[in-house]
């Protein structure tokens, strides 16, 4: 899970990332986590990478931390953003923006635990069916729903990603692609396919049956008994024996 967090006193940075790592030590759940010292550094940080949450303070020194927010919002509409602050007045303006949370300064470790346990369970809940695959195109980032995913198909030197309403083109190579995305849910069966497991109905000698689509998604040798393996057991968990 990958974190970014802002203020612009080191004290209040090194707490919040001390609070995150004892959170990360108590549930085990691995964190990313950057750090930036100015509102100008979060809004890089956030325009050039991925993140699944941000902890941003509002009174920084170069630029209001609501301001901060609102920019990033022009860019990535869906990301978490918890406000830690002393600031308490700037409740409202923070939800108008949908802010996740928002903590006030000393943090209480209770609550923090509270709102991480809140966060986590929406970021990395077992099926990650309601989270979005994110990905940057032309300098915008855009992201669609796991569960809107049908597959991505390789075409030259670029992939398409398929969903039942929308064909999208991405500059990337099928192996930055599969390093990306949850194997828990998606699966490379070919060399130039990845499906969504979630939305197999069937698979037959050297085809994939995806449910909604009259297309058949091949399966490739190489590829062949890992994808029977894992579509097998996908089938038997939802009682297909």
């Amino acid at each position: 899970m990958k974190v970014l967090i802002c203020d612009d006193e080191k004290i209040h940075l090194d707490i919040l990332e001390n609070e995150l790592r004892n959170y990360q030590a108590k549930t085990g759940i691995e964190l990313q986590i950057s750090r930036a010292c100015t509102g100008l550094e979060a809004l890089e940080s956030a325009g050039s990478e991925v993140f699944d949450a941000a902890f941003l303070d509002i009174g920084l020194k170069d630029m209001n931390g609501i301001e901060v927010v609102e920019r990033i919002r022009t860019f990535d509409k869906k990301i978490p953003l918890i406000f830690v602050t002393s600031h308490g007045q700037f409740r409202d303006k923070a939800f108008d923006l949908f802010a996740f949370n928002y903590l006030t300064k000393p943090i209480e470790a209770g609550k923090f635990e509270k709102v991480m346990d809140r966060l986590v369970e929406m970021v990395e809940r077992p099926s990650r069916m309601g989270i979005p695959y994110s990905y940057k195109e032309n300098g915008e980032l855009h992201r669609v729903d796991y569960r809107d995913i049908l597959y991505f198909e390789k075409c030259r030197n670029h992939m398409v990603l398929h969903t039942a309403a929308q064909v999208i083109t991405m500059q990337k190579t099928i192996k930055e692609l599969v390093k990306e995305l949850d194997p828990a849910v998606f699966l490379q069966c070919h060399q130039g396919f990845v499906v969504n497991m979630q939305k197999i109905r069937s698979v037959k000698a050297s085809e994939i049956e995806m449910i909604g689509l009259k297309k058949k998604i091949p399966v490739g040798r190489t590829f062949h008994k890992a994808t029977m393996q894992r579509v097998m057991q996908l089938l038997q968990k939802r009682g297909w024996q």
